[in-house]
């Protein structure tokens, strides 16, 4: 493989998954209805940052940084749990999930992710800023992405809860 190069996408991505990361890990000083907002906005942000991410080649090596749980996330209070459909396209159930656990799996896999990008952005190492836009594009078509959109739906309607006051 070639020099990998910086991309405005990943870039943009970076900017979106950093805001993403600082708001769960700051959350812990907001009240719920703000917790809420911002959770949506950063959340839909990263998302939409996302679908900009083009296809990488994976990279030779993978790194697997260990990165510290997030202690302070203070979920979202009688509004965590709410009706999921597993996949949009199949005929099943719904089954009951935990925004807050949502959110904090998408946090652990942007976050891993991030550690790795930004040691390669303070150094320069282009192979490392690679390697986190491999990651970044190949688990949202696996994993956060579909984490993303379920948690949004769920932000969504607690936020619609908390507004008419049905909370």
């Amino acid at each position: 493989m070639g020099e990998w190069t910086l991309t405005p996408e990943v870039a943009n991505f970076a900017d979106n998954a950093r805001r993403f990361c600082e708001f769960c890990e700051e959350s812990h000083t907001l009240e719920l209805g703000e917790r809420l907002l911002r959770g949506a906005i950063s959340l839909a942000n990263l998302y939409s940052a996302g679908l900009f991410l083009r296809e990488e080649a994976p990279p030779e090596e993978r790194l697997h940084p260990q990165i510290e749980e997030l202690r302070n996330f203070p979920g979202f209070d009688e509004l965590t749990l709410f009706w999921q459909v597993q996949d949009a396209h199949e005929w099943s159930a719904p089954v009951v999930a935990s925004l807050s656990e949502l959110i904090v799996g998408i946090y652990r896999d942007v976050k891993r992710a991030l550690v790795i990008f930004d040691k390669g952005y303070a150094t320069g190492d282009s192979l490392l800023m690679h390697q986190a836009a491999w990651d970044w594009q190949y688990h949202m078509e696996r994993t956060w992405g579909n984490r993303a959109v379920d948690a949004l739906r769920g932000l969504h309607s607690a936020m619609n809860k908390l507004h008419s006051r049905q909370v």
